[in-house]
């Protein structure tokens, strides 16, 4: 991501009300800075991790249930923990909780 894409939100939201609001919460992408802003210390794991970095474990969790991996259930599991109202997190884990293997998962 350059900087050039970047733009600047403004919001009176923080804490809990912020973390629900699925258009400005970026999980673990909050910096340190924007956490003491914000008051998200305690509300979110202590790391800071970038949006393209969860982007690509949740790329990789659906190949991994794409391709079978026994492994997938744990993945989506510690990706339903990080982000509980994710519902296609949701969806998938519900699905392989019930005995479905492998699926292939088609954008149009």
């Amino acid at each position: 991501m350059n900087d050039q894409s970047l733009q600047t939100v403004r919001t009176a939201l923080s804490g809990y009300e912020l973390l629900n609001d699925p258009l400005l919460n970026k999980g673990t992408a909050f910096t340190e800075a924007e956490r003491d802003a914000f008051e998200l210390h305690g509300l979110l794991p202590p790391h800071v991790a970038t949006l393209d970095y969860q982007v690509q474990r949740r790329l990789d969790a659906f190949r991994k249930l794409e391709a079978g991996d026994p492994s997938a259930l744990p993945a989506f599991a510690a990706l339903l923990g990080l982000c509980g109202g994710d519902q296609l997190v949701s969806f998938h884990l519900k699905r392989l909780l019930n005995g479905a293997t492998g699926v292939r998962i088609m954008l149009d």
